[in-house]
Formats: C-alpha cells, structure tokens, sequence
C-alpha cells in the first residue's frame, strides 16, 4: 500500500464523510497493523451504514489482532447474518473460534460434528509452510472479495 493510496483514501472520505469509503480506508489501516485506527473508522462508518458487512469484517480482523475475541466474534457474525455467503467473515470467523480454543467449522463439517474423529494435528514444522504457501493467495482472494462488496456498496448507495 503506497502512502499516495492512503491518501486518496483518506481525501474521499474527508469529502464525504457520510460515504461508504470508510471501509476501504480502515482494511488499510488493518493490513499496516494500525488496528486502532481501523477500528475506530469502522465503529464511525458502521453507525451509517450498518449493513456493509465487509466493514463488519474488517473491524471483527482488527478486534481479533488486539485480542478482543468476544467482540471480534460478534462483528462477525453480525457481518455473517448480513451476508451469509461472505468467505471473508467465514474465514475470520472460524480464527476467531480457534483463538477461543474451539474447532473450525471446517473441522466440523469434515469430522462429522465429532471430536473423536479429529485428525492428529500437523506436526509443527509442516504448519508454518504451508500457511506461509497459502497466506498470498488468501490474502488477494478477501481483498478481491472486500473490492466487490465495496462497489456493490457503493452502487447501492448511488
């Protein structure tokens, strides 16, 4: 993210604060680690626009960073009820499980529901590769997902 671009962003929303463009400002702020910010614009944004579940998203990732699971757990799930197809939420949502020390919807869903039937877990070295192979292209999946709720936003509001 190029100073210019936070920039621009930020110039947009001085415009028209009452905008929707709050939410692509605060993902930046959360992928620079400045979750304070991020979740203050959030908060400001969402008191107008309550439905934009990618905002939703992108404060519960923020809550999530500082460690405000329970918060960051209803952020999301709110942003879930909103849009239950949203990959994003999904995702974050099952962090936010695991960080509470509960089982992924993934592992639900492929266990049966049962923990007995739970698979042997990585061994350590195996765990950070991959997720180091993975985590680009998750990365550019949720912003391009973030990209498309924000112009259907937008083109909502106009």
């Amino acid at each position: 993210m190029s100073a210019s671009r936070l920039e621009t962003l930020r110039r947009r929303l001085e415009a028209d604060p009452g905008s929707a463009a709050f939410a692509a400002l605060a993902e930046e702020y959360r992928r620079l680690g400045r979750h304070a910010e991020a979740i203050e614009l959030c908060e400001e944004g969402l008191q107008r626009h309550p439905d934009y579940a990618s905002a939703r998203v992108t404060l519960g990732c923020s809550l999530l960073e500082i460690g405000e699971v329970e918060r960051a757990r209803h952020q999301l799930q709110l942003a879930l009820d909103r849009a239950p197809d949203n990959l994003a939420a999904r995702r974050a949502l099952d962090q936010v499980t695991l960080a509470a020390g509960g089982r992924s919807r993934a592992d639900e869903e492929r266990d049966g529901g049962t923990a007995a039937s739970a698979p042997a877990p990585e061994p350590d070295s195996v765990r950070p590769r991959t997720t180091e192979l993975n985590r680009p292209t998750l990365d550019a999946l949720e912003a391009f997902l973030r990209g498309i709720e924000s112009r259907r936003h937008d083109d909502q509001a106009s």
